[in-house]
């Protein structure tokens, strides 16, 4: 199995802590792909930021 750079995955929660709190990870990482030079894949993304805890969880049907 291969891994994500772990310099990029820091990068990535840092700038979800600092500029892109409470943004979905659709979102999310479509902002680091336009802005930020991002590279890596939705899922990469999507499994760092929720084990990170850094994004709401869209699996657990918690909500308004």
């Amino acid at each position: 199995m291969r891994r994500a750079p772990e310099g990029e995955l820091k990068r990535m929660r840092t700038l979800c802590r600092e500029r892109y709190r409470g943004v979905n990870v659709k979102h999310f990482r479509e902002q680091l792909e336009a802005h930020h030079g991002y590279k890596l894949r939705y899922t990469v993304t999507r499994r760092a930021a929720l084990s990170g805890w850094l994004v709401p969880s869209l699996d657990t049907g918690a909500g308004p």
